[in-house]
């Protein structure tokens, strides 16, 4: 008869997994909707392409202090491309910490691959 029941590592990795994605999921969802509501309250508010393209992390924090829309948008969007990356270092945690060597080096190089891409990509290296 086969063992139906989840191990340590299995049930470790299955609710981190679980609570980092609905974290994420419910943060960026908050994000985007007070984002919205606020542009909706705000006739004036305007969204253009240059928007995207000149909008800088360091204006984040004193855009949601203002109450800026396209802060909370681009916080939203930021959560969401973090959610999966987290995702993966909490699997590397519970790894770890149920000395799962297989894993940890396969959670670990996709974990180094997507935190080199990010940096990559922020410092403005392009495909």
């Amino acid at each position: 008869m086969e063992n139906t029941h989840p191990t340590s590592t299995q049930d470790n990795v299955y609710s981190g997994v679980y609570h980092t994605l609905v974290t994420g999921m419910y943060a960026a969802t908050t994000c985007f909707v007070i984002g919205v509501a606020l542009a909706l309250l705000r006739p004036s508010t305007t969204f253009t392409v240059d928007a995207a393209h000149s909008f800088h992390f360091s204006a984040i924090l004193p855009g949601i202090l203002h109450a800026d829309p396209i802060a909370f948008m681009a916080l939203g969007t930021i959560i969401t491309i973090l959610t999966p990356i987290a995702r993966v270092a909490v699997s590397l945690v519970a790894f770890i910490l149920d000395r799962d060597h297989h894993f940890i080096w396969i959670t670990l190089l996709v974990l180094l691959s997507a935190v080199v891409s990010l940096a990559l990509g922020l410092l403005g290296f392009r495909t």
